[in-house]
């Protein structure tokens, strides 16, 4: 039987979605995300005005 830590009826606090803290780290997350997605793009980018597509494939 496993026994409940919270008094019932106490708050838990805010919801993750509200958290600051939560909503900071996934606006950082995200744009690392985006940052990546645009390197590799410029790296496929530059392979191919560096060679040909076929050899930047490879």
């Amino acid at each position: 039987m496993t026994s409940t830590l919270i008094a019932p009826g106490t708050a838990i606090g805010k919801p993750a979605h509200r958290d600051p803290n939560v909503l900071r780290w996934l606006a950082a997350y995200a744009s690392s995300m985006v940052g990546d997605s645009v390197y590799y793009i410029a790296l496929s980018w530059a392979a191919v005005q560096q060679g040909s597509p076929a050899q930047a494939g490879a």
